[in-house]
């Protein structure tokens, strides 16, 4: 007989999940509390797209090198809503991403596509 790929979820999982308190937001981490575990603890938080915490860092210093590579590329580049060639053509960013990408590949070279996840 095949087996499940995951277990059973419980009955009442939902339920559960309905108590867990936020008590503070650390860039990837936060502390939580549930109703079976009194004391603060902190966990990852995969409910959030910065994963890196990167965030935290760049309202917390105004010299991070990430908001400077940030702005830079602003000035650069300005802002739009997406960077696929076919919207804005091809610029250094993209010749500069594939060369790193073939170099780490050990191939010749190489074509990247934007994914459309944006």
């Amino acid at each position: 007989a095949r087996q499940p790929l995951a277990p059973s979820t419980p009955a009442n999982a939902d339920d559960e999940m309905n108590d867990v308190v936020v008590h503070a937001m650390h860039g990837r981490t936060m502390e939580i509390t549930t109703s079976e575990i009194t004391e603060k603890r902190t966990v990852l938080n995969f409910a959030t797209f910065d994963f890196l915490g990167m965030s935290a860092a760049l309202s917390s210093n105004t010299h991070n090198p990430v908001k400077q590579a940030a702005q830079e590329a602003l000035d650069k580049y300005g802002c739009g809503s997406c960077g696929p060639r076919g919207f804005y053509g091809t610029v250094d960013v993209h010749l500069h991403l594939e060369k790193a990408f073939a170099d780490f590949t050990g191939t010749a070279d190489s074509i990247l596509y934007s994914d459309g996840a944006s």
